[in-house]
């Protein structure tokens, strides 16, 4: 009797281990995996993750793939577990595939999100993900103010652009007028900022303040109202102070056109530049972001994604959502 339980036992754990692992040998660049399945092991690494069946997969963005062949020799070693194809690299919209001809194009706005025009064709945009300035420790009172407080959102914002097919550089700014130098290049696309509600970086809407009535006494003022900002600076302040950083960059390159010609020509480019909105993301992890569109609709393109918080929201609260479309 124990004889027979004890081979029961052993039956049963034979058909679990089988069924649990691919039969036969997965291919190179595949390891077995749970289901019946070889999972490829450089997913991550082609910009995939694997979904709930194992499978390496892009998610919202194009999926790049390349054909597997096999022998009849291999195909039999196999057998069913034998994937069809392996996942290259997620790209978004019309950025082509690696070894595909790219997206010709005149303009920027000829480009898919996250990425821009180089002169000749459509190529991959930088997002720039900015924390600070943050107050000194002894000025700092609370959790908000602190540059540990905005990790989870760095961490999140970075995950977001990524999955938007943007390359991701990082910068701590000491001052704020350092971010429109930052931001003084054609390449990046896509700006999250994150930085603490101090009073430097608040900024009242003057037109809600208290009127002079009639009989020449002052009406009650209404409640504050806060412009949204990025570190203090209005949606025009910004685009002006990274106009003249872009237009200082470019007239080094023209040179050699002599010197008047060289500024009037780095002055136009800088002004088609940032004529308009021409970020396609923006997330504002500071507070009063999205009390109004003001900002979103000054430095967004048509389309365009912000994130924002409505109020003095503190890091870790959820961010809003909102995209930018046509003026009616």
């Amino acid at each position: 009797m124990r004889r027979w339980l004890a081979a029961v036992v052993l039956w049963v754990v034979v058909l679990a281990s089988s069924s649990a692992e691919p039969r036969g040998r997965c291919p190179a660049g595949f390891s077995p995996g749970p289901g019946g399945r070889c999972v490829q092991d450089d997913c991550t690494e082609a910009g995939g993750i694997h979904d709930a069946e194992m499978r390496c997969a892009c998610g919202a963005l194009k999926a790049c793939t390349s054909p597997l062949t096999y022998t009849r020799r291999t195909r039999a070693r196999c057998k069913d577990a034998c994937p069809e194809e392996r996942l290259v690299a997620c790209v978004t919209g019309k950025q082509p595939c690696p070894g595909e001809s790219p997206t010709a194009c005149a303009r920027d706005s000829e480009c898919p999100a996250c990425s821009y025009c180089d002169g000749q064709q459509c190529a991959r945009a930088t997002a720039l993900i900015a924390t600070g300035p943050f107050p000194a420790k002894a000025e700092s009172g609370s959790w908000g103010s602190t540059r540990v407080a905005f990790w989870p959102e760095k961490s999140w914002a970075a995950r977001y652009f990524v999955m938007q097919g943007c390359r991701i550089v990082f910068a701590d700014v000491e001052e704020v007028e350092q971010l429109a130098e930052r931001l003084a290049d054609e390449r990046i696309k896509a700006l999250a900022y994150l930085g603490p509600c101090t009073e430097a970086a608040l900024r009242k809407d003057e037109s809600r303040a208290g009127k002079t009535d009639i009989f020449g006494g002052k009406s009650p003022a209404a409640k504050p109202r806060y412009l949204p900002t990025l570190g203090g600076m209005t949606a025009e302040e910004l685009r002006t102070a990274t106009r003249a950083a872009l237009e200082k960059r470019l007239t080094a390159g023209f040179r050699r056109l002599g010197r008047r010609a060289a500024k009037k020509k780095a002055a136009e480019a800088a002004e088609a530049m940032t004529k308009g909105g021409w970020l396609h993301f923006l997330v504002n992890g500071t507070c009063h972001g999205l009390d109004d569109t003001t900002l979103a609709d000054e430095l967004l393109r048509l389309r365009g994604v912000y994130w924002g918080r409505k109020g003095s929201a503190r890091p870790g609260l959820p961010l809003m959502r909102y995209e930018r479309a046509e003026s009616e």
